[in-house]
């Protein structure tokens, strides 16, 4: 408790220490923004790839399993 009533007055007192960052606060030109934006973008990438490789394995397994029960 008596933890958040320090933070409590710290943040009145001195508000410089409690705003936002640039990629939290919204600055689209800062290069901090920029690299975030990127990150995301690669990371759903990655996702994206990953996902694919499973789809096509299992695409080549139910192709396999065709071929064997057709013959």
């Amino acid at each position: 408790m008596k933890k958040t009533t320090a933070t409590l007055i710290f943040a009145i007192l001195i508000p410089n220490l409690v705003f936002a960052c640039a990629t939290c606060y919204g600055n689209p030109e800062a290069p901090m923004s920029k690299g975030l934006s990127f990150a995301v973008l690669f990371l759903v990438a990655v996702v994206g790839i990953v996902l694919s490789v499973f789809m096509a394995f299992f695409l080549y397994l139910r192709k396999r399993y065709k071929s064997f029960h057709l013959n």
